[in-house]
């Protein structure tokens, strides 16, 4: 009977080790009950004793696989240096960015504290501009030769328009006027109009000068005439004017010149006018002042 595997094993370890196998085979027999022979060992006849493999040999398709498995995890290493290559140039793409919106934060902050800036100091100047601009005021209103003249279907009125203004420089600095165009009317009937020559004014002086406007031939309803001629007698006239023209301030002899000057007189009832009370205009420099 053959042995078992285990027991083969034992004896080729043994073997191995340098035991005769004569000595082997005694020893197994006590063990194995006197069932162990010679032949069933089969080992083969020679002087010098054949060890066994002690590892499994490597095949040449194993060997074919390791540089295989070799490459891809250099691959996948490449893989990772090529990631990570990307993403650094990535984030200096980003501080980039980052650098460059700071730059365009600070920079528009800047421009807005500037223009800011400006802003202030014009509202300034120009507040100062105008706490020393001048003061008009109406002293006196006539109105004659009011007539009409029938034409063509048509009421034409004929009649002459003279105006006390008084103009008070209050303050520390010179002004200076240039030509002032003056615009008058009377119940929202046109009065015409007409241009006051160029003035200075010293400071702490009032200047009087006085308006004349002429009005020939102006159409107007039927009836205009008539009620401007009632209305004047009982003092119950409304009066516009309008002078518009240039302004220039004298600073230490210095000018400060073409601003533009708007002085309006509206809604001005005559018998405040003719009861001496000097109704006052309102007087701007800059079309938003």
């Amino acid at each position: 009977t053959c042995m078992s595997w285990l027991e083969c094993f034992k004896v080729r370890d043994c073997c191995q080790h340098g035991q005769s196998v004569q000595n082997v085979v005694q020893t197994f027999h006590h063990y194995s009950g006197g069932s162990l022979r010679m032949a069933d060992l089969a080992l083969p006849r020679t002087n010098s004793v054949r060890r066994p493999p002690l590892a499994r040999p490597l095949s040449s398709r194993s060997l074919q696989r390791n540089p295989s498995r070799r490459v891809s995890f250099s691959d996948i290493h490449n893989r990772d240096d090529h990631i990570s290559i990307q993403d650094g140039s990535e984030d200096g793409e980003e501080s980039r960015g980052s650098h460059c919106h700071s730059c365009c934060a600070w920079t528009s902050l800047a421009v807005g504290c500037v223009v800011l800036l400006l802003f202030l100091v014009g509202g300034i100047f120009i507040g100062f501009l105008e706490s020393n601009l001048p003061k008009f005021q109406i002293q006196r209103l006539n109105i004659t030769k009011i007539s009409a003249v029938a034409s063509n279907q048509q009421t034409l009125m004929n009649a002459d328009v003279e105006l006390k203004l008084n103009a008070t420089n209050k303050n520390d600095l010179g002004l200076g006027y240039g030509s002032l165009r003056v615009d008058i009317s009377v119940d929202n009937i046109k009065m015409g109009g007409t241009n006051v020559p160029a003035f200075t004014q010293k400071p702490h002086t009032s200047t009087i000068f006085n308006v004349v406007t002429k009005v020939t031939k102006e159409a107007v309803g039927q009836d205009d005439v008539k009620d401007l001629k009632s209305n004047y007698n009982a003092s119950q006239i409304v009066l516009d004017v309008v002078m518009k023209g240039k302004l220039d301030f004298i600073v230490n002899g210095h000018e400060l010149s073409g601003f533009p000057l708007t002085i309006r007189c509206l809604q001005i009832d005559q018998s405040v006018i003719d009861s001496g009370l000097r109704p006052e205009c309102n007087v701007r420099i800059l079309s938003f002042s």
